[in-house]
């Protein structure tokens, strides 16, 4: 983690097929800088402070890696005291397209966040989050 940039590295993946298995991101291009805005830093470097353990941002209950089957139970009732039953959690990426850019804490070009999406192009980004304010009309997001 790097606060004061505000940006998270991606180094390790952890994969869990009945047994947890770590190991490097699947390509080079992987093992990356994410950037996140700033609220959320703030947020996160609270939550390093009190939960994070050994290299691990989101640990388990007992410490170690968070099990997905944990993880599924705490999500599922998060999403139904919310009012937001079945929304699933791969569908954030998508929705940090459409928030992000009308969001505050992104610096670049457009409102976009610094290499948005991890796409070569913010043309692709822009298609994410055609239709945005108005978006869908600018030729870039065609």
């Amino acid at each position: 983690m790097d606060f004061l940039r505000r940006r998270v590295r991606v180094e390790r993946k952890i994969v869990e097929s009945g047994k947890l298995i770590v190991g490097e991101p699947k390509t080079k291009r992987s093992r990356r800088w994410v950037s996140i805005p700033e609220p959320i830093a703030l947020t996160l470097s609270e939550h390093v402070r009190l939960y994070a353990k050994d290299d691990l941002l989101f640990p388990g209950p007992e410490g170690g890696p968070l099990r997905r089957k944990t993880f599924r139970r705490a999500w599922t009732g998060a999403n139904e005291s919310a009012g937001i039953a079945g929304f699933r959690f791969r569908n954030l990426r998508h929705s940090g397209a459409t928030w992000g850019p009308r969001g505050r804490g992104f610096s670049g070009p457009g409102g976009l966040p610094p290499g948005p999406l991890h796409h070569p192009h913010n043309r692709t980004a822009l298609r994410a989050a055609g239709g945005v304010d108005g978006r869908r009309h600018c030729p870039a997001a065609r």
